[in-house]
């Protein structure tokens, strides 16, 4: 028996293997135990909290992935074999990308969770859809840009080149998709300034009609003779915008016959 745990794999005896086996469980139901424990505590004070950022929190912490415990948990165990610095230096890397990654995971989700809870109102109608899902995509692109840099700084790769590359690509890209981002910003001015919002009747050029839906390229009009139009927002905040559901009073011109 003794002879088959000095019995050696990859440089290492099954002891050993054993050994890192046992401690992978323990860290892996150990982390399982906590994470259980801290959404159980962080639950029940949500429900006698008022505010909504304790239900954000518990919805983002039940969302994490149970494959980085058990990441997490190998890394963890592998650090007890006797490894070179070299191997060491590996593994802290490879945690440090395993933890990288859950953190922009949680943040994305929790990002995802604020937009849905602005966009829906409380009877179902969108509300400021536009400015919201922008400001969600935005803010999901900086948290993975920071979590990839970050990485990227950790392991030792030169960030300053690579930002640099990536500046003059994004130009390019920028330079080709110009109409497309000319909507974008169309949308975000729309959703800032709220010339409009879904249900007001407008009149722009000949076109006039309710509006149905605000995205990030078009907006939907519904006319009164039925049909749909679908107007690009740059050609849309080109021309002078009639609001008739804001008008608090309109004037009517009589004409006496002698």
């Amino acid at each position: 028996m003794n002879n088959w745990l000095q019995y050696k794999f990859l440089s290492f005896t099954i002891n050993e293997w054993l050994y890192t086996l046992l401690i992978f469980i323990c860290a892996y139901v150990g982390l399982q135990i906590l994470w259980k424990f801290a959404i159980n505590k962080i639950t029940k004070f949500a429900l006698k909290s008022p505010t909504k950022l304790d239900d954000l929190i518990v919805e983002v912490m039940r969302s994490t992935n149970q494959l980085t415990f058990a990441l997490f948990s190998l890394l963890f165990a592998m650090h007890f074999l006797d490894l070179n610095s070299k191997w060491v230096t590996r593994l802290d890397y490879l945690s440090f990308l395993v933890i990288g990654i859950q953190i922009a995971m949680w943040l994305s989700k929790g990002i995802t969770l604020w937009a849905n809870a602005k966009i829906v109102a409380t009877d179902g109608s969108a509300e400021n859809a536009v400015l919201t899902t922008m400001l969600s995509w935005i803010f999901k692109t900086i948290v993975w840009s920071i979590a990839l840099l970050s990485i990227l700084a950790n392991t030792g790769v030169n960030i300053t080149a690579f930002v640099a590359s990536l500046g003059v690509g994004g130009v390019a890209v920028a330079l080709a998709v110009q109409n497309i981002l000319s909507d974008l910003f169309a949308s975000l001015a729309i959703g800032l300034d709220k010339p409009f919002v879904i249900g007001d009747f407008i009149i722009f050029g000949d076109v006039m009609g309710t509006v149905e839906r605000v995205g990030l390229k078009t907006t939907h009009i519904r006319s009164l003779s039925g049909e749909q139009i679908v107007c690009g927002n740059t050609e849309l905040l080109k021309n002078i915008i009639h609001n008739y559901k804001r008008m608090a009073e309109r004037r009517v011109v009589r004409i006496t016959m002698k």
